[in-house]
This record gives C-alpha cells, structure tokens and sequence, in this order.
C-alpha cells in the first residue's frame, strides 16, 4: 500500500523535475572518471546531454565519503537511476518501519496488523512525502539509525557500518553522533568504533584515490557556495535571521559541548536504553543544526513510530491515545496548510518542535498511565 500510494504520488508530482538526486549522481558520475564534482559548469553540459528535461541543482556539499556510496548508480543511465533510487528510497521506509517494529514490540500478537498501522503512519508523516518528492539522500540517515539500533547488541560490525551511514549529512547529527560515540567507547564496544571509522577511512581513500585534489575543491566549494547563508528550518538559522547576524548560526555548535556534558552527567545517575538515547539526540540535533531542510526530518519517524508502538502495545491509557491521534491528524493538517498557503519552508521548524512536545508528553504519561 505504501508502495503503491507513495509512489504513484511522487511520480506525478515530479514529471519533469530532476529533485535532488541529479546532484548526488553528477557528481558521483565525475568522482567515478576521476573528474570534477565542484566544476557546476561542466555538470551543467553533463546534464545537458544526460538528463536535458531535468531542471534541478546540480551541486552538493556532502563530506569526502558520501559519493563512492552512489559510484554504483552511476552505471546505470539517469533517468533509470533515478527511478532506482525512488524504488530503493520507499522499500528503506518500509524495511525501517519493519525493524522498528520488530525491536520494540517483538511480542505483538497482531504482528502484521500493528505493522499495516505503522506504515499508514508513515505515508501520511509530513516528511515522507517531502522527501520523496525532492528525491533526497536524507532517507539514509533514517536507514543509518535504525540499522544501527538493529544491530548495534549483537552484530558490531554491521552497527558500525550503518551509524557510518550516518555521516552523510553529519550536520543533521552532529549532537546525536558523538554522543552515540561516547556511549559505545562507555560501553566497550569497540568493535563498533572500529568499523564506524573504518568505513570512513576506506571510502575517503577510495574518493582521495579517484581524485587527490578532491579536499581542497571540496572546501573552495563550500566556501563560495550559498550554505551558510541558506534560510533554512532550524532554531540557529531563524535567530540570525530574525537578529541580522549569521553567527548566530553557529549557536549550536556553542551549545554541543554543554548538552554533551549534561547528557555524561544524567548517565552517570543511569544508563539510558540506546533507543532513548538516539531519540532526544535527534530531536537536539534537528532543533539545533546550523542548517537544514524538512525533508532531514524524516528521522522524526523514529519517535512517532515509537509513539505509535506505545499506543498498540496498551501502554498508553485512552485519554493519551486520543492525545496521539489527534496529534498524527494535527500534524498533517498543518503541514498541508502550510503547502496550501506557500508559506516558507523556513517555518517548517514546527514539524521537530510539534513532535518533540508531543513525543515529551506522551512519554512522561506513559508509565503512569499504562493500560490494566
């Protein structure tokens, strides 16, 4: 149903448009030939000859080891490729539901009927669509966090790739994941560490190996590019908007280290499940990132996914499950009026705020108000 729905969705919204991914094959396509990714007007001839209706961005600004994981697609004409992906990106959604699911109600008597509920949850999360629409790469992050709540107990290897995975767009992360970090070396998990790092040396040398002069073309990129000075849906982002100064931007990146120090001294008092851990990470990291789209907030799933396993498994009382639905129906409506009315996308930055209030309540209520 997800498939079909989402999917017949996204093709006619995006007949004629390239999205996002266009981006992340060019530049892909010249890494794998040893060329260029930074040279926008040789990806525009690209273009030109490759995918001439596509009228999309051709740049990206993603770390030195996200685009030997798109080498592959780029064997594959475009327009095929980008059909791939829309296919790879809607069976990550359902894989993703599906293993959270598994992890926190493994004991569900209606297995595949709490499943169906969860997928409709996710067709209608106001990021889902988003992100498919513009054909974002963001679907790996979820994919990234949820492999490696998997798998992060009993297989280290594969938790390390996946947190790896991550890294694509660490900005999004980037309070979640050193705390993440430090939880595994706390935990001595160390074979974890190893292939999380690992991953990152080997597909560096692999881009590094393709193209030497990638780094520096890498950071002349991002310096005269419009990154920092995107209007974007994020708390750091709207400050210096609203106060005319782009350092307050940075704000989170100030604040990281204290939220660092306060999270060591609550676990000093108790260790918190990892899935605990991974949620008020994003929510800290979304609020706080120095820049952002609302398609990145398909890593909310996590927590409303959680919401709703709480609610199917009874552990909520009546009064908090109609909380949570009125809240799923609030959510969309919104998020629709706001696409009805053209309003900004800057001023997605309720999405995070809207779940991260209503996951806090339902959460604080959960154990006072379990189901007998």
């Amino acid at each position: 149903m997800l498939s079909s729905s989402v999917g017949a969705y996204t093709l006619a919204q995006t007949k004629g448009y390239g999205g996002d991914f266009f981006a992340y094959w060019v530049g892909s396509y010249q890494l794998a030939r040893g060329e260029s990714f930074a040279d926008s007007a040789q990806l525009r001839q690209i273009k030109g000859v490759v995918a001439p209706a596509y009228n999309g961005p051709v740049d990206t600004w993603n770390p030195p080891w996200v685009m030997p994981l798109f080498i592959p697609l780029t064997w594959l004409p475009f327009e095929f490729a980008r059909l791939l992906w829309l296919a790879l990106s809607i069976c990550g959604l359902q894989w993703c539901a599906w293993s959270v699911w598994r992890i926190m109600a493994p004991n569900s008597l209606f297995f595949y009927r709490d499943f169906a509920v969860l997928l409709i949850v996710t067709l209608f999360f106001p990021a889902t669509a988003w992100l498919l629409v513009i054909e974002q790469i963001s679907i790996l992050l979820l994919i990234g966090l949820v492999g490696f709540l998997v798998f992060h107990e009993n297989r280290p290897i594969l938790a390390g790739f996946f947190l790896f995975v991550t890294t694509i767009k660490p900005h999004i992360v980037f309070i979640l994941l050193p705390v993440l970090l430090l939880e595994l070396l706390l935990r001595r998990q160390y074979k974890t560490l190893i292939a999380f790092f690992g991953m990152i040396a080997l597909f560096s040398i692999v881009t590094f190996g393709l193209r030497p002069t990638f780094l520096v073309e890498y950071f002349n990129k991002v310096d005269s590019g419009p990154i920092f000075t995107l209007l974007t849906p994020s708390l750091p982002v709207l400050l210096g908007h609203a106060l005319v100064n782009p350092m307050w931007r940075l704000i989170g990146v100030f604040a990281a280290p204290l939220i660092w120090l306060a999270w060591l001294r609550v676990r000093y008092d108790a260790e918190w499940e990892m899935t605990t851990i991974v949620v008020w990470g994003i929510f800290a990291s979304l609020l706080l990132a120095p820049y952002g789209y609302g398609f990145d907030f398909i890593i909310l799933l996590l927590a409303w996914w959680q919401l709703f396993i709480w609610l199917q498994a009874g552990l909520l009382s009546a009064g908090m499950g109609r909380f949570l639905l009125l809240s799923s129906a609030g959510v969309t409506i919104i998020f629709l009026s706001f696409e009805l009315l053209q309003i900004l996308h800057v001023y997605a930055l309720w999405v995070p705020i809207y779940v991260c209030v209503v996951y806090g309540v339902v959460a604080m209520n959960r154990n006072s108000d379990v189901a007998v």
